[in-house]
């Protein structure tokens, strides 16, 4: 059926499973009111939200300069915090605490966010490439939608 715009089977069978709430294959008038109120109220609340939030519209540099003011606040804070611990325990356990932040900050900046950055921006390309493959398309649903145990399974009556 044309609903105005193309729709292939897996999508179709994802709308049906989300608008067919008593699992008997059609969609009645409570289903599909039910499901229109749920849409209506996402989009009411997320109306509200952006509402909200555009009274703060900031731009790019005033975000930056936050950012940097919340960054300077943040080293001042535990610079003093280094100093008091210093004065009360010592200097050779003030230099294993500098040292241990120091190595934590490195883990962080060295290993940690490149990593977070790459996947990121590689595991939508990633996903993209595999769903464009019917085959693949539906083990990623049934993995997302129903588990790994089904997505396991779907997987290898594939390649039967």
């Amino acid at each position: 059926a044309e609903l105005g715009e193309p729709i292939d089977r897996l999508q179709l069978a994802r709308l049906m499973k989300q608008l067919d709430r008593s699992r008997n294959g059609r969609i009645d008038f409570a289903e599909l009111e039910a499901w229109y109120r749920r849409r209506k109220e996402a989009e009411y609340k997320r109306r509200l939200r952006a509402e909200r939030w555009a009274k703060y519209k900031l731009s790019t540099r005033t975000k930056r300069v936050l950012a940097w003011c919340f960054m300077l606040v943040s080293y001042t804070v535990f610079s003093a915090l280094i100093v008091v611990y210093g004065l009360f325990f010592g200097n050779a356990k003030m230099e294993r605490l500098v040292q241990s932040w120091v190595l934590a900050l490195t883990q962080t900046f060295a290993v940690e966010e490149p990593l977070l950055i790459t996947l990121t921006q590689l595991v939508p390309y990633i996903m993209e490439k595999l769903t464009a493959n019917e085959a693949f398309a539906q083990i990623v649903h049934e993995l997302v939608s129903t588990g790994v145990g089904k997505a396991i399974s779907s997987c290898f009556s594939i390649f039967r």
